[in-house]
């Protein structure tokens, strides 16, 4: 076998699949957070997440805030029910706001009517910011335009982590933009973009949303 080879094999393989879901399910055994999180992505990134969405699910529960963001990501890419519905239940529930952030995020595709609704909830009720913007461009990304002034609003704070994931949904949903609104945020760009000079992570945060708003005007202009 070739070091690139997957050591499950096919995902419509049934031995491998199982092989697969018994790897997990003894990770879940292992003391070392870490030990966990490398099995979850190494399986996940052999065998397809919509085959193992029962041992997924075990992994929401880890003690480990990181495994749990791991467990989300991996479930986001399921369009099934019963996923979205433990996405919802984390986002509210969870108590480490890295989680509930990364779980709104997970809701971006999800096609039910009251996703929109919930996700002003929590971005109205939760205390932490990285929630908050997580829910803002989680809405973006829906389509809510009323979720975009209020976005463009975390590129001024002072604080250069919500700079950067401002700048990152914005740059992720420029799609949903009028034209308009594409020219006035390149334009709040090039200003945050001078006030951060010296912080070269919020730059380039910055600077790689800046250039999605410019190809999306391009784009506009073809």
């Amino acid at each position: 076998m070739s070091s690139n080879a997957s050591p499950y094999g096919s995902a419509n393989d049934k031995h491998a699949l199982e092989a697969a879901k018994r790897a997990l399910r003894e990770a879940l055994s292992y003391p070392d957070a870490l030990d966990r999180l490398d099995t979850l992505k190494q399986t996940v990134d052999q065998v397809d997440a919509e085959a193992l969405v029962e041992e997924l699910l075990s992994f929401l529960s880890d003690p480990d805030p990181l495994v749990r963001c791991e467990a989300v990501e991996s479930l986001a890419e399921v369009a099934r029910p019963e996923v979205q519905l433990h996405l919802t239940g984390l986002a509210i529930a969870d108590p480490d706001w890295l989680v509930r952030g990364w779980a709104l995020a997970g809701l971006e595709d999800a096609p039910y009517s009251w996703v929109n609704s919930f996700l002003w909830t929590v971005y109205r009720r939760d205390r932490a910011h990285f929630v908050k913007i997580s829910a803002l461009g989680t809405l973006l990304y829906r389509g809510v335009q009323e979720a975009y002034p209020l976005l463009v609003k975390y590129l001024f704070s002072a604080h250069y982590r919500f700079v950067i994931q401002a700048a990152n949904s914005l740059a992720y949903s420029v799609e949903q933009l009028s034209p308009d609104a594409l020219a006035s945020l390149q334009e709040t760009l090039r200003e945050r973009l001078e006030a951060w000079r010296s912080a070269a992570a919020v730059v380039e945060a910055l600077e790689n949303c800046r250039a999605e708003v410019e190809a999306q005007l391009a784009g506009g202009d073809s």
